[in-house]
């Protein structure tokens, strides 16, 4: 009795062994400095014009005089917060020129009960298209 042979062929069949060795070898190795990759901010993205940045600094609370001092930057935490009003992304998935996501959310809640966060949100929102002069419009 004859043995059947088996029902899966290469796919590499017909090609040379180097080929052959060369697909198989090749292995999908995703870039961690990729631009693209899920969770990265495109440029402009969070980012806080000087400006902006200087009606913002007087609203936020002092460094309290008492414990440890500060050694996240506060102004990329805003931009971190401010990245995540414009985009609407996950906590978990702030991208990584941010503080890490668990001091980010910490200080949203503490300005949250404190009432900062309204009067950032007040400098960062956008203007409505009513508030934006259009010198074309005849008044």
């Amino acid at each position: 009795m004859s043995r059947n042979k088996p029902q899966f062929e290469s796919r590499f069949r017909n090609e040379n062994p180097a080929a052959r060795q060369a697909a198989e070898t090749t292995q999908f190795t995703p870039s961690f400095d990729s631009p693209h990759r899920r969770g990265a901010a495109r440029p402009g993205e969070g980012s806080i014009s000087d400006r902006q940045w200087k009606a913002i600094a007087p609203l936020l609370p002092a460094e309290p005089a008492r414990g440890r001092h500060r050694t996240t930057d506060v102004r990329s935490v805003v931009e971190a917060i401010h990245y995540r009003w414009q985009t609407g992304c996950p906590w978990r998935q702030l991208p990584q020129k941010f503080p890490p996501w668990p001091t980010v959310y910490t200080y949203f809640r503490a300005w949250l009960r404190d009432g900062t966060l309204r009067s950032l949100r007040e400098v960062l929102k956008p203007p409505r298209p009513s508030e934006i002069s259009d010198p074309n419009r005849a008044a």
